[in-house]
């Protein structure tokens, strides 16, 4: 008796509008390394990342900064340096391109200032600014490596602009957390 219920299965499953097993998927894997084209974005936030050490390189050669803060300030310049060393070993460019010059030229007044509040809150806006930017480009790169490095970026410089803002003096909930930053792209510079 198994065998002639056996033998009805298939004619039963298809009057009860099952389907057949799904085809193997014919999409490939994004690749790993960058494309060209990420390439280009990631040479681009590695740019950025060297305007944000040349930026809090003056900003530590300023006397707004007091002894108690220097080392937040110094963790936060390290990182951007770190990040813009990891953009280049993922890009293959050991030497370092030139910052992203609209960014200094713009920043360089309030981090070069003696008030602690105006410059902390200048640091904050190029953090947002840092943040915005890679958040975009996540949406356009194609390679898995240069997608993670980006993302494991944009969590770092979103929590320094949490603690840039509150030593602003940012102490709502929303100046620590929301961002309205622009992005940054290589056309706006």
């Amino acid at each position: 008796m198994l065998g002639v219920a056996g033998a009805l299965l298939p004619s039963l499953a298809s009057q009860a509008g099952a389907s057949a097993p799904p085809a193997e998927s014919t999409t490939t894997a994004p690749p790993k390394r960058p494309t060209s084209d990420d390439s280009t974005l990631l040479a681009f936030g590695r740019a950025l990342e060297l305007a944000a050490v040349s930026l809090y390189d003056t900003a530590l050669r300023s006397d707004a900064i007091t002894e108690e803060l220097r080392p937040t300030f110094e963790f936060i310049r390290q990182s951007h340096l770190s990040y813009g060393q990891s953009l280049g070993a993922l890009l293959g460019q050991p030497a370092p391109p030139a910052p992203l010059a609209s960014v200094v030229k713009e920043s360089l007044d309030a981090f070069s200032g003696s008030d602690l509040e105006a410059l902390a809150a200048a640091a904050a806006e190029l953090e947002n600014i840092a943040v915005a930017t890679p958040t975009e480009m996540i949406g356009e790169l194609v390679g898995i490596d240069g997608a993670n490095l980006i993302a494991s970026i944009l969590i770092i410089e979103s929590r320094n602009a949490t603690v840039l803002t509150s030593i602003a003096g940012g102490a709502d909930l929303d100046a620590l957390l929301l961002n309205d930053a622009e992005p940054l792209t290589a056309e706006k510079g």
